[in-house]
C-alpha cells in the first residue's frame, strides 16, 4: 500500500528525474510522453482527490463534525455551497446600486452622504470581477495595461486524448 505521505515523496523524486540532465537532453518526443503521462497523472489525482474528499464529508457528517483543526494547524472544513452561473450581473449591480443609494440617505436630514462615484467604488464590496474584458475596454479607448500589472506572457499547452478515462 501507498500513503499520501508516500505518493508526495514520490513526487519529489519525479521532479528530481524530470529536472535530471538525462531527461534535459532527450528529444521532444521524450519531453512530449513524459508531459503527456504528468497529464494523465495531474487528472487521477483529481479523481481521487474528489472521491477521498466526499467520503470525508460523509465522515464528518456522520460524527457530526463541520471543523477539524490537525495538529499541524491545518483546518478542514465542511462548507456548503451551490454552483451558481447565468448570472443577471446589470440586474443586481443595479440593485447593489440602488440600496447603497437609498442607504447613503441620512434618514432626519435627508442629506446624501455619497457621492454617485463614491456608491460606484462602494460595489467593489460587494462584487469582485475576476477578469476585465480588455478588447470592450479597447472599445472604449481605455488600455487595461493601465490600471494592472502586467506580467510577462505566457504560453500554455493544452492535451487533449480521444477515448481515454
Amino acid at each position: 500500500m501507498i500513503t499520501p505521505a508516500d505518493l508526495r515523496i514520490m513526487l519529489m523524486t519525479l521532479d528530481k528525474f524530470l529536472n535530471s540532465e538525462d531527461v534535459s537532453e532527450a528529444d521532444l518526443d521524450v519531453w512530449s510522453e513524459h508531459l503527456v503521462m504528468l497529464n494523465h497523472v495531474k487528472k487521477d489525482i483529481a479523481l481521487i482527490y474528489d472521491s477521498f474528499a466526499a467520503k470525508m464529508v460523509e465522515k464528518m457528517q456522520s460524527e457530526k463534525k463541520t471543523e477539524l483543526t490537525l495538529s499541524t494547524g491545518a483546518e478542514i472544513k465542511c462548507k456548503v455551497g451551490s454552483a451558481r452561473k447565468s448570472w443577471d450581473s446589470k440586474g443586481l449591480m443595479m440593485q447593489v446600486f440602488e440600496r447603497l443609494q437609498q442607504s447613503s440617505v441620512d434618514m432626519d436630514t435627508g442629506e446624501v452622504t455619497l457621492s454617485t462615484e463614491e456608491i460606484v467604488n462602494k460595489i467593489l464590496d460587494y462584487v469582485q470581477p475576476s477578469y476585465w474584458r480588455v478588447g470592450a475596454l479597447n472599445d472604449l479607448g481605455i488600455n487595461a495595461d493601465q490600471y494592472c500589472e502586467v506580467g510577462e506572457p505566457k504560453t500554455n499547452i493544452a492535451i487533449y486524448t480521444k477515448g481515454e478515462k
